[in-house]
Parts: C-alpha cells; structure tokens; sequence
C-alpha cells in the first residue's frame, strides 16, 4: 500500500489527488460509486428533461441517485450520502469525525474537462466537453463548503471513493 505512511484519514484525499476516477475504479484499494445528484428544487421542473448526458454516459456503471438542496454543505450531502448508502457501501461500522461522517471516503467532483476524459476512458463520448490529454480538473470536495461553491449543478454526477476496509489491518480508521 503506498499510501502506507499517510495520516489515516487523508488517505482517500490523496489518492483522488493523484488518480484520475477511471484509474482509482481500477486499482485494487478503493470502491468508486457514481452519485447523480439532483436538488430537491428543480426536481419536477427538470422530470421531463430526463438524466444528463454524463450521467448516461457513465450508465456503465450504477449511478445512484441523491436529492440535496442547493445550499448544503459537503457534510450534509455526506451524512445523507452515508444514511442511504452506508450499509450497502460497508461505512455504517466505521469511526467517524466530529461531523458524523465515517472515515476513509472522499466525495469526487470531475469538471467538464475531466468529465470527457472519464466518458472517453468508458468509451463513451460527451459532446458538450472535449478534453486533451493535459487536460485534469477533479476535485476533492471539502467538508466545510456547499455544494453550490463547489458549481455543482442538477443531475451532475459526483463520485464517492471509498476506501475498502482490510479486516486484518490495525489501523482503527480504516475500519
């Protein structure tokens, strides 16, 4: 594990930093899972609309989907994110911080630019992005901001890293 010598709870945030979604879906450590997020107030206006491009896109893979508000803070999209899908994702028996939220995941937002280079890595194609090769906009979402500082909008698709946990490990974080 080369993150090994990494504080317990940065782990996760330094490997999105490093990794690019498609190559963290890929490695052996962490469980990547698609969220669709869409806000509680455009709901029904957008129902007729239907899904976003990168959301169907990346339809090779489960994308979840969660209603939020506009001016929730990370951390309450995380403690929602955690009540719907902690069981299922293995965070409901892992320690949390003074927030309420379970150590080792980190909740990932691509830009247009990362985004088509998502698309392009599942072999799909987006036509409203284009991306280079040098081309890399993913960012770490940070607890203490909301969801409309960060330019998220309805239907957009955030991903939630999660670290899988080692049962023989006696890293109490991790757990």
């Amino acid at each position: 594990d080369i993150f090994a010598r990494i504080g317990n709870s940065s782990r996760v945030a330094l490997a999105c930093e490093i990794y690019t979604i498609p190559e963290l879906r890929l490695d052996s450590i962490h469980h990547v899972h698609a969220l669709q997020v869409s806000y509680e107030d455009e709901s029904e206006s957008s129902a007729a609309t239907g899904t976003s491009s990168a959301a169907t896109a990346l339809s090779m893979h489960p994308i979840f989907p969660i209603t939020a508000h506009r001016d929730d803070s990370v951390s309450d999209l995380k403690r929602l994110i955690q009540q719907q899908f902690g069981q299922e994702w293995d965070l409901a028996q892992r320690r949390v911080d003074r927030d309420g939220i379970a150590f080792g995941w980190e909740l990932v937002f691509c830009t247009n630019a990362q985004r088509a280079s998502t698309l392009a890595h599942v072999g799909m194609k987006d036509a409203s992005t284009e991306a280079t090769s040098s081309s890399f906009d993913q960012v770490v979402l940070s607890y203490h901001l909301f969801l409309e500082d960060y330019g998220i909008q309805h239907n957009d698709i955030l991903h939630a890293v999660v670290r899988k946990q080692d049962d023989s490990s006696s890293d109490p974080e991790s757990r």
